[in-house]
């Protein structure tokens, strides 16, 4: 796969050097990251049924997959699965885009990971004709959410490239087009942080006609539950004591591994397109131990990061209500695009009040010039729409008594911004 020149940092040197960290390190630091044993963090089984994890999912909706690489090293974490519809035509004419960022707090989550796809955006894509490219971008312990916004950047510079984007997606389906200004951009749970930040950050071309956000998590990561003692997850009762420990051990380690990166010149170089891992792709349930204990035992923030002396940076909802409070606005640009947006009542992960919030300072700072903000609740927690259909019934999020309406009529609401040129 080709990639552009400001992304081409990443040598046969970097590459010698991170590979003898890995070898050195890479079972410690899994270790640590997966020290909780119970079933919900070493198998798919407690979380999802059967149908749910068949990896044939893309085949069952009429889709093709093929990898692309956005920048160097040509690593999982660089990845951008391209889902093809098999009613596509190859006559020129250009289809609309989906882009989703999966979530994971942060810690796990990979394009390849079907269980957390939307059926629904699947079916929606396919009715439309439409190609989705699902993102692949950092994670933690080792990346801070500059690695992350850098790479999201490195992404959209990648997407609007005419010369390299084309060229890899036209390898891989010959005769496909794609239609850039027909785009909706979209993330669950942490991926709606980096969809939010993408449509008010990332590039200046990026106009999206729509963004679809599915219980984000658009503020540092804190469970609702975080001062209890004890707390059931996925059906297993766990000691915060316990993580604690967990946790404490794992920031050490990571601590420890991040300086000699570092001594070796593989960090802090997301300014030049390039991130080093040394643990593998990160499919969940792995990596699911990191994102669940440091969110509960407080430690999450610490490794967001971002600040040149280390500080923690702002998320991208305090971003907001910052410049909010200065009457000022973060992009998009001229085009101000639908929100589409989702959250349940009784999630523990990442509390409802937070969408509540950010549509509140969306519509601040951008009403009345935006097409609209479609926000529903539905009294259900964390993930809860991976297997529901059309018929599935929401209520106003904005608390509009006896207000109520459909999964197929909010998608479709999507469908008709989407494809508006």
């Amino acid at each position: 796969m080709s990639n552009s020149k400001v992304m081409d940092k990443w040598n046969a040197k970097m590459e010698e050097v991170r590979s003898e960290i890995q070898n050195k390190s890479k079972k410690e630091l899994e270790s640590a990251v997966n020290y909780l044993k119970g079933p919900q963090f070493i198998s798919l089984e407690p979380l999802f049924d059967k149908k749910q994890r068949d990896k044939s999912i893309f085949e069952d909706h009429g889709f093709k997959a093929d990898t692309l690489y956005y920048r160097k090293p040509e690593k999982y974490w660089n990845e951008v699965g391209l889902l093809v519809p098999d009613n596509i035509k190859y006559d020129g004419t250009a289809a609309p885009v989906h882009v989703f960022f999966m979530g994971g707090g942060f810690w796990t989550g990979d394009w390849k990971f079907c269980p957390w796809y939307l059926h629904e955006s699947l079916c929606q894509a396919r009715d439309q004709g439409a190609v989705i490219l699902a993102v692949n971008y950092p994670r933690f312990p080792l990346a801070d959410i500059n690695d992350i916004t850098r790479a999201v950047d490195d992404f959209w510079a990648y997407f609007y490239d005419e010369n390299d984007f084309t060229e890899d997606y036209k390898h891989a389906f010959p005769g496909l087009s794609i239609d850039r200004k027909r785009l909706l951009v979209s993330g669950e749970s942490a991926g709606g942080y980096v969809a939010a930040y993408s449509v008010m950050c990332a590039h200046p071309k990026l106009e999206a006609n729509a963004l679809f956000l599915r219980y984000p998590m658009l503020r540092h990561y804190k469970r609702d539950d975080r001062d209890n003692l004890e707390i059931p997850y996925m059906g297993e009762s766990i000691v915060k004591k316990e993580a604690q420990e967990g946790a404490n051990a794992l920031w050490e380690v990571v601590q420890r591994i991040r300086g000699e990166m570092k001594k070796a010149g593989l960090l802090g170089l997301s300014d030049q397109g390039v991130f080093a891992d040394i643990l593998e792709r990160r499919t969940p349930p792995y990596g699911m131990c990191g994102a669940f204990v440091t969110s509960w035992v407080g430690t999450w923030v610490d490794y967001f990061g971002g600040g040149p002396q280390g500080e923690i940076s702002p998320d991208v909802l305090t971003l907001m209500v910052q410049a909010n409070s200065k009457r000022q606005r973060l992009g998009p640009g001229a085009k101000i695009p639908a929100l589409f947006i989702y959250h349940g009542t009784d999630d523990k992960n990442v509390p409802f009040e937070v969408s509540k919030a950010f549509v509140k300072e969306w519509r601040t700072m951008f009403e009345p010039q935006d097409l609209g903000v479609f926000f529903l609740k539905v009294h259900k927690g964390h993930g809860f729409d991976y297997v529901i259909d059309g018929n599935f019934e929401f209520q106003d999020g904005d608390d509009v008594p006896d207000k109520s309406t459909t999964m197929r009529v909010f998608m479709d609401a999507m469908s008709a911004v989407w494809n508006t040129k």
